[in-house]
């Protein structure tokens, strides 16, 4: 029998055309596979990233809390490191801080007492009650309001009201001079641990107050607001 070769050549270049379709078809099936696959890991790492860091409390890696930006605690303060449980009554003020800041502690007691001029804050530890806790003054219309306020929790755990006729200026955290511009001038006169402090008005002007302990024996340490003289006790 004689083999047409005329015959056989467009059967063979069907078959070489239909496996070379189905080869492109699985190039393009594959290299569609590969833009999915990238497009989901892209799209992956875009959601990662827009992700607020976890601070372990549900929180953002601000390291502020819901109630007026505290810190949370066990997290840094500026320098500081805050408490996670209530302290003894030997801290260091000068690289230790509570969650509840001054500024959140006179916006409670204003909460409670009312509007009026803030004439004292203070940092105290009471022995009997084992805690920490801030005292701000508030005068209301010839009404002295002392608000007592846990440094852990930010709860009142005291309320005493007097009637006055006492004159009494509002003081400020932050002007003219700040706790740490205090601070740092109450150490240039006694280098030790801070345990406690205040601001107030008092005699006619305002100061802070320090307590600092060298070597187990506190004493306090005077600054003046207005002059930023520093007297010592």
């Amino acid at each position: 029998m004689t083999v047409h070769l005329s015959r056989i050549t467009p059967l063979r270049r069907g078959v070489v055309g239909a496996a070379a379709g189905i080869l492109a078809l699985g190039a393009l099936s594959a290299c569609s596979t590969d833009q999915a696959e990238q497009g989901a890991a892209t799209q992956g790492s875009a959601v990662t990233a827009s992700a607020p860091a976890s601070t372990g409390d549900g929180g953002a890696s601000s390291g502020a809390s819901d109630a007026g930006g505290a810190p949370a605690a066990g997290t840094a303060a500026g320098d500081r490191e805050v408490f996670a449980q209530m302290p003894g009554e030997d801290i260091d003020l000068r690289t230790q801080a509570f969650p509840v800041t001054p500024e959140q502690a006179i916006q409670t007691g204003t909460d409670t007492a009312g509007t009026g001029a803030v004439h004292g804050i203070e940092l105290d530890h009471s022995s009997d009650r084992n805690l920490w806790y801030y005292e701000v003054n508030i005068l209301i219309d010839g009404v002295d309001h002392e608000v007592e306020i846990d440094a852990m929790t930010g709860e009142v755990i005291d309320h005493e009201q007097d009637s006055t006729d006492d004159h009494e200026e509002a003081i400020d955290l932050a002007s003219p001079m700040t706790f740490d511009e205090a601070m740092d001038r109450a150490l240039t006169v006694r280098d030790g641990e801070v345990r406690g402090w205040k601001l107030e008005w008092d005699d006619e002007r305002r100061e802070y107050q320090f307590d600092i302990a060298v070597d187990g024996d506190e004493d306090e340490v005077t600054v003046l607001v207005e002059t930023g003289e520093v007297i010592p006790d």
